[in-house]
């Protein structure tokens, strides 16, 4: 989702300023110049921790390389 706001007379599309509107304009395609590179917004993670968002499992921070390798002894 983009979220449009207006800053005087620049519009902002979530938080960066559109400062070349119509840049280049076909039958098809239009391109707007923007200030910064335009990412969507920051979702707000809802729990205690990650591991609820892969279901819940507790996992290990760190891989022991000989059973990541040769698998469990």
């Amino acid at each position: 989702m983009i979220n449009l706001t207006r800053s005087g007379d620049v519009l902002v599309l979530n938080g960066v300023p559109l400062i070349f509107p119509d840049m280049y304009q076909s039958g098809w395609l239009v391109i707007h110049g923007l200030n910064q590179l335009l990412m969507p917004p920051i979702k707000e993670i809802v729990g205690e921790s990650f591991s609820e968002l892969d279901g819940g499992e507790d996992k290990p921070d760190v891989l022991d390389f000989d059973e990541y390798v040769y698998g469990s002894p």
